[in-house]
């Protein structure tokens, strides 16, 4: 005992500063914890879905992230374009439309001539920085006059803005190369995008479930010309008109191809029908009272 006492006197020094680390070390971790939204499985389900959001995996109502640009609502000069574009669009100006579309096919023209859509109401816009400067990813919302139908379709669409040589912004390819692809698709999985798209989402829902003309006039559309139906899905070892689930997030698009109109989401563990598997590798699902596309690799069959 007396040897003890000579030598924790000897490295007295020692034993307190040691003491004074652990200390330290305790704080620390402990102010960490409170950073992270406390200790036990709400601050670990908060670690969580900040991770999700980061990496596009997990949107909704969750704060955006420090990494994320703000969307900025009705900019003047975006907002101008994008009102002289769907002004075009609502009244089949197609001299217009090709002196501001990058890449304006015989095919669209087609599209927008015999349009449902007569015009494009109460737009409003909501941007980000593009990957080049001078160039915006948009989201247009706007409200659509439908053939004879008197109440209006809210949308939102996705638009790839940028500045010619003459310093005005025309609607660009979005696919124009794999950089700028990648950039509009991560863009669109930001927490505020996916919150805006859900939120006219649900009012679009709403109002096609409680409008019977609406509904028979959209279900009534002509299938996508990119559809290309399998003849047989049974020989692709897929059913068709069977509950299936969504492995991860997936925007529902109005046609299947990836630069199509986004008309919703699923989240994982959805559940949809899928109505037929195309060869293009979309699928066909029902949503809500409406049609919507989703690539097929990410739904999971399960039993009804």
């Amino acid at each position: 005992m007396g040897g003890f006492r000579e030598w924790l006197s000897d490295n007295l020094r020692y034993v307190l500063l040691g003491l004074a680390i652990v200390l330290v070390l305790i704080i620390a971790v402990f102010a960490v914890k409170l950073a992270g939204g406390g200790s036990g499985s709400k601050g670990k389900d908060a670690e969580t879905r900040n991770e999700l959001v980061e990496t596009g995996k997990e949107t909704g109502t969750e704060e955006q992230t420090e990494s994320e640009e703000p969307l900025t609502e009705n900019d003047a000069a975006v907002l101008e374009a994008v009102q002289k574009y769907y002004t075009a669009m609502g009244s089949k100006d197609m001299e217009t439309l090709e002196n501001m579309v990058e890449s304006l096919t015989d095919t669209d023209k087609q599209k927008i001539q015999s349009s449902i859509i007569s015009s494009y109401n109460n737009i409003a816009v909501y941007s980000k920085k593009g990957p080049a400067e001078g160039s915006y990813v948009v989201f247009a919302y706007y409200e659509a006059k439908v053939a004879d139908v008197e109440e209006l379709v809210p949308s939102v669409t996705r638009l790839y803005l940028k500045t010619n040589e003459q310093g005005e912004l025309i609607v660009a390819d979005q696919q124009a190369d794999d950089a700028t692809k990648e950039y509009i698709e991560d863009v669109t999985q930001d927490s505020d995008v996916q919150d805006l798209i859900m939120e006219v989402n649900d009012k679009y829902q709403d109002i096609i479930s409680n409008n019977d003309q609406l509904r028979e006039i959209i279900q009534g559309l002509d299938e996508p010309e990119t559809e290309i139906t399998i003849p047989d899905a049974s020989d692709a070892g897929v059913e068709v008109n069977q509950v299936v689930e969504a492995t991860d997030v997936l925007n529902v698009r109005s046609d299947s191809r990836e630069d199509a109109e986004i008309i919703g989401m699923l989240d994982v563990g959805d559940r949809v029908t899928r109505v037929r598997v195309l060869d293009n590798g979309w699928a066909e699902i029902k949503y809500g009272e409406a049609t919507g596309y989703v690539l097929n690799e990410y739904l999971k069959d399960v039993s009804q």
